[in-house]
C-alpha cells in the first residue's frame, strides 16, 4: 500500500514544518518584543532624567525669583551642574562639582525649555554624558539664565546591560520554547500515526478491518470515519469484483462444459456419420452464440466499470430508431408472433451513442424475449425535478413495455443486479446470463440518469430517465 507507506515521512515531515514555522515565529515576536522593551525603557528613562533636569532648572529659577540666590547651589548630587549667568555670559552662581570648585565656564543657555544631550567635556563634571535644559528669569539687574545638566550615564548603562541580558536569554528562551513546541506537535500527531500503523496492518485481503475513532479532536474522529468509510468502499468494491468473478466463471463454466461434451462425443462418432456431425454442429451453435454473448457483456460492463463513457451531444431519438429496426428483424425472425409499435419523439441527450444503443438493444431483446405478442416504445421530453440554480430540469423518458408474464413487486430491485434471472427466465436455451438489465442499470448512471421497472397492468415496463444536453435544453 505505497500511500500509506509515505505516511509516516509526510508526518516527521509536517512535525518539522510546524515546529520550524513556530520557532521562526517565536524568534521574530521575541526578537520585535525586545526592541519595543529596549526602546521603551530607554524611552522611559530618559523621560525620567528629563524630569529631574527640568525640576532643577525650576528649583533654581524660583531662588532667582525669590532672590534667595546662593553660591554655590544646592544640588542632589555631586555630579549633577546647575549655573546661573547674567546676560553677558558670566557666571554669578553655581553648582561644586566633585573637586569642590566651581566651574567658571558658562553652560550653553540655548535653546531655552528645550533637553538636550551634551557631552561631559563640555559640561566639565564626571559624568561622560549630561541632559541639559536651560530658562530665562528676571533678576535685580536685568535677565539671568538657569542652566541645570543631570547626568545620563546610568540610562546608557542600563540600557547596555539590558540588551546583554536580552542577547543571552532570548536564545535559551527560544530553544525552550521550540522543545515544547516539538513535544506539543508530537503529541497532537501522535494519534495520527496510530491511525497511519492501523491502517498499514490492514492488507487487501482482510479490508473488513477499521480503523479506531479517537475521541481527542473532531477533525481526528472525522479522519477517522472518512478512513473507515474508504475501507466500506473498497470492502464492498472487492466483494464486487470477487462475485463478479465467480459468476463469470460459474456461467462460462457451463457452455465450455457443454461444448467439450459434444465435441467428445462426436469424437467418438463415426467420421463418416454426416447427420450426426451436422446434428452436433447445430446443437454446438447456441451455445457457442451464447457464450459469445456472455463474453461480450463482461468486456461491456468491464469497459463501465473501468471509465466513464464520453459524452457528447447524441440525437437518442436516432438511437432507439436504429435499435427498433434491428429489433423488428428479430420480432419478425420469433414466428411473426411478436409486434413492436413505437412512438418516438425527438430528444437530445449528453452522452455515448454506442452505450446508449446497447441499453435499448438490451431493453428490446428482454422485451421480445418474454413478450406474448406486443412490444410498446415510447419515447418524449418531460419535466424532471426541479434544480435550484438552474430551475427544472427537462429529461429524456424512454419506455419500453411488453405483455409477458411481468415482475414481481419483490424483485423490481434484484432483476437489475448482476447474474440475476427470474425464475421464469432460467431456461438455459432462451434466458440470458443475467447481464443485460445490469448493463443498462451500469451505462444509464454513468450517464447521469436513472432506469426503474415500474408497474405495468400486463407484462413489464422499463423506464430509462436521461438528463437533456444543455444545449438542446436551452433551445427547447
Amino acid at each position: 500500500m505505497p500511500p500509506v507507506a509515505r505516511v509516516p515521512h509526510l508526518a516527521r515531515s509536517l512535525r518539522v514544518q510546524l515546529t520550524a514555522a513556530a520557532a521562526v515565529v517565536m524568534a521574530v515576536a521575541l526578537a520585535l518584543a525586545s526592541v519595543l522593551l529596549v526602546v521603551r525603557l530607554h524611552h522611559s528613562l530618559l523621560g525620567s532624567v528629563d524630569s529631574t533636569v527640568r525640576q532643577r532648572v525650576a528649583a533654581v529659577t524660583e531662588l532667582v525669583r525669590s532672590q534667595r540666590l546662593t553660591d554655590p547651589l544646592p544640588t542632589a548630587t555631586d555630579e549633577e551642574v546647575v549655573q546661573v549667568t547674567d546676560a553677558a555670559g558670566r557666571v554669578i552662581a553655581g553648582s561644586r562639582v566633585a573637586t569642590g570648585d566651581i566651574r567658571p565656564q558658562p553652560l550653553p543657555t540655548r535653546p531655552a525649555g528645550a533637553v538636550r544631550a551634551v557631552s561631559g567635556t563640555s559640561i566639565g563634571g564626571e559624568a561622560d554624558s549630561y541632559r541639559l535644559a536651560a530658562a530665562t528669569v528676571a533678576g535685580p539687574a536685568g535677565p539671568l539664565h538657569v542652566v541645570a545638566a543631570v547626568p545620563s550615564d546610568d540610562v546608557a548603562d542600563s540600557i547596555h546591560q539590558l540588551a546583554i541580558l536580552l542577547a543571552l536569554g532570548l536564545p535559551a528562551v527560544l530553544a525552550v520554547l521550540v522543545g515544547m513546541t516539538w513535544t506539543l506537535v508530537g503529541r497532537a500527531l501522535h494519534p495520527v500515526e496510530i491511525l497511519r500503523r492501523q491502517a498499514a496492518a490492514i492488507s487487501g485481503h482482510d479490508l473488513d478491518r477499521r480503523v479506531d475513532i479517537p475521541r481527542s479532536s473532531v477533525e481526528l474522529e472525522r479522519l477517522a470515519r472518512t478512513l473507515n468509510e474508504l475501507l466500506e468502499r473498497a470492502d464492498r468494491a472487492l466483494e464486487r469484483q470477487r462475485a463478479f468473478v465467480g459468476d463469470a466463471a460459474h456461467e462460462l463454466r457451463t457452455p465450455l462444459a457443454a461444448l467439450l461434451t459434444r465435441l467428445d462425443v462426436q469424437e467418438r462418432q463415426d467420421r463418416t456419420a454426416v447427420q450426426a456431425t451436422a446434428d452436433a454442429d447445430a446443437d454446438l451453435r447456441p451455445q457457442v452464440l451464447r457464450m459469445s454473448r456472455l463474453v461480450d457483456d463482461l468486456l461491456t460492463l468491464a469497459r463501465v466499470d473501468a471509465r466513464p463513457p464520453r459524452l457528447v451531444p447524441v440525437d437518442f431519438d436516432d438511437v432507439v430508431l436504429a435499435e427498433l429496426a434491428a429489433a423488428r428483424e428479430l420480432a419478425a425472425g420469433a414466428a411473426g408472433r411478436i409486434t413492436l409499435s413505437a412512438a418516438v419523439a425527438a430528444a437530445r441527450v449528453c452522452g455515448d451513442a454506442a452505450m446508449l444503443g446497447r441499453v435499448v438493444r438490451n431493453l428490446l431483446d428482454n422485451a421480445i424475449r418474454h413478450a406474448q405478442g406486443t412490444v410498446r416504445v415510447s419515447l418524449d421530453v418531460q419535466v424532471g425535478n426541479t434544480d435550484p440554480s438552474t430551475g427544472p430540469r427537462r429529461i429524456a423518458v424512454l419506455g419500453i413495455a411488453d405483455d409477458g408474464p411481468g415482475i414481481a413487486p419483490a424483485d423490481t430491485d434484484h432483476i437489475f443486479e448482476r447474474f440475476t434471472r427470474l425464475q421464469e427466465g432460467r431456461d438455459r436455451d432462451t434466458g440470458g446470463a443475467g447481464l443485460g438489465l445490469a448493463i443498462v442499470r451500469d451505462v444509464v448512471e454513468a450517464h447521469g440518469g436513472r432506469v426503474t421497472a415500474e408497474p405495468c397492468c400486463v407484462g413489464a415496463r422499463f423506464v430509462v430517465r436521461l438528463p437533456l444536453d444543455s444545449s438542446a435544453a436551452a433551445s427547447g
